[in-house]
């Protein structure tokens, strides 16, 4: 399959394919700063009664033998 693309890829002229590399990069970058400037909400995704709740409210089962305050542990060294 490699050689095939290969070959299909070189018969596209060097200028066009920088300018398509170029073009995707900006996009990838416009749609990152997009992104980190409007997260991920809304309806069903934000809305529900979990999201707004602080870490240490999480119900946890004890079947799972872990309880909330080790949990809290947990998530303060994970994000440091």
């Amino acid at each position: 399959m490699a050689p095939f693309f290969d070959d299909l890829l070189k018969k596209i002229p060097f200028k066009a394919r920088f300018a398509a590399c170029v073009i995707l990069v900006v996009l990838f970058c416009c749609d990152a700063i997009y992104s980190k400037a409007n997260p991920n909400q809304g309806k069903g995704i934000t809305d529900y009664a979990a999201y707004n709740l602080p870490f240490h409210r999480v119900v946890v089962s004890e079947e799972l033998g872990v309880r909330s305050e080790e949990l809290l542990l947990l998530h303060s060294d994970i994000l440091g």
